[in-house]
């Protein structure tokens, strides 16, 4: 089960509690109460740049290499978050993206043109997983799909939650803005545009 930092009321996990006051400490981890067992908070997995794929409670990163039939369905990132196509191993984070990566939006479906490089955002539904923001006549599907599509074809991608369509394009640009602080990306500006227009 996965409850958010903000529904701890709604969840009943004992473990929720222990994670919301560690997030609200500013900690990275913190003792499971049921087991005893250090876990690591979002913040903890968020500062290692990418998933691991052991299907961490916390997952910031939608259990991105976490093989589908054993991943979390309702693990969605909870904020904009930037997944690399390359699964993270050992203890340094992932590195920068590389300066000329360019930005493109996610279409519905892998675009063939697509160079090597390119650095998808797909926006989603917060709540259903569903993606969103996509051009006229393409066909809905779930992040995870998407996600799992992207990886395969090596390229790295920004998932981007969006609360509600009110002003979508909006919250959707200003998340893209925020997964890419730090990295020198090609198109960026075009993507926040285009985003607010479908918005």
């Amino acid at each position: 089960m996965r409850c958010s930092s903000v529904d701890v009321e709604a969840c009943h996990a004992p473990w929720a509690a222990a994670h919301a006051a560690a997030l609200a400490a500013g900690r990275r981890s913190y003792s499971d109460p049921a087991t005893g067992y250090d876990a690591f908070t979002e913040l903890g997995l968020l500062a290692q740049g990418g998933c691991c794929g052991a299907k961490c409670r916390h997952c910031p990163y939608g259990q991105q290499h976490v093989p589908p039939a054993a991943r979390d369905e309702a693990a969605l990132p909870a904020r904009p978050v930037l997944l690399r196509a390359r699964r993270r191993t050992g203890r340094a984070p992932s590195p920068p993206l590389p300066p000329d990566s360019a930005v493109r939006l996610w279409e519905g479906r892998l675009d063939a043109t697509a160079p090597a490089g390119s650095v998808v955002c797909v926006c989603f539904d917060a709540r259903s997983g569903h993606t969103t923001l996509l051009p006229e006549g393409c066909q809905e599907g779930h992040l995870h799909a998407a996600m799992d599509a992207l990886r395969a074809a090596g390229l790295d991608a920004v998932a981007v939650p969006v609360e509600s369509r009110s002003g979508a394009g909006e919250q959707a640009a200003a998340g893209l803005a925020e997964a890419l602080v730090g990295h020198a990306v090609l198109g960026a500006e075009a993507a926040f545009a285009e985003l607010r227009r479908r918005g």
